[in-house]
């Protein structure tokens, strides 16, 4: 049913759901892993003396270097405060995943779709966005800034800006998924996201809905997902150069999510 409301042909639909119960029914296992199944391909890195492969660049070496790169199945959340640079920062690791590891995702509860390709488009050619709107740029820089727009246009990022309902986005990340697997998911940022969530539910319930969410497919998927964060208006108002986790919204749920698995 959820391929058929995905906009499958029913035909399809259902010969899919037939070859999914084959599968489960041939599967020894039924669908329970054991530490056995990977034991000689770690005894083989080990004898070889292979190194353990890293996640995927984002592009700034001290943060692989803390982070060892971007890890499938994990969540992180680059936090700051009001213009803090965080969502600058996502679509920058967006902007350089795209360019040397395949297709991303940027679910944009904050820009719409033309602004996320100035950013790029500025980024890439080292233009500075007012001097477009002011009519600065001289002859050259105007050149850059076209080429700049073009190979942008190339680039393998798959963009929603209309909708910030998570329980309508799964499936049509899944969707998407299947036909060409990601590299990256960018949600930017959390606070604006939201589910399907009982009426009354708090505001830390309301962030720890959506936070689980995207820890769950990052895990489904086999997919790291990025999802900037902001801190608390009191973070701002003290000044802190680097706010303690309690300042960051929601800060408990954030935390379970991240560290969840």
């Amino acid at each position: 049913m959820e391929d058929k409301q995905n906009g499958m042909d029913w035909d399809d639909a259902e010969a899919r759901h037939q070859e999914r119960v084959r599968e489960l029914d041939e599967t020894p296992s039924d669908g329970f892993r054991s530490f056995k199944e990977l034991a000689a391909g770690l005894l083989e890195e080990l004898k070889s003396g292979q190194q353990v492969q890293a996640g995927i660049p984002t592009g700034f070496y001290d943060l692989d270097r803390m982070l060892g790169g971007l890890q499938a199945g994990r969540l992180t959340v680059p936090a700051g405060p009001t213009g803090g640079g965080k969502s600058a920062l996502a679509l920058n690791i967006a902007h350089n995943v795209a360019m040397t590891a395949g297709l991303v995702d940027i679910i944009s509860a904050e820009m719409r779709l033309k602004e996320l390709h100035r950013r790029i488009t500025c980024a890439e050619s080292s233009t500075d966005s007012m001097a477009i709107y002011g009519g600065g740029l001289d002859e050259g820089q105007r050149q850059k800034y076209t080429d700049a727009v073009q190979r942008a246009a190339e680039l393998p990022i798959a963009i929603i800006d209309d909708n910030r309902n998570l329980t309508t986005l799964v499936p049509r990340l899944r969707k998407r998924h299947r036909r060409e697997p990601f590299a990256l998911i960018v949600a930017d940022y959390t606070q604006l996201l939201k589910t399907t969530t009982n009426r009354g539910d708090s505001r830390e319930q309301q962030v720890s809905a959506v936070t689980l969410t995207l820890k769950d497919i990052a895990m489904e998927l086999g997919v790291p997902v990025i999802a900037p964060a902001q801190f608390n208006k009191q973070a701002e108002s003290r000044g802190l150069v680097e706010p303690p986790l309690i300042d960051l919204r929601g800060c408990r749920a954030v935390q379970y999510a991240v560290h969840r698995g």
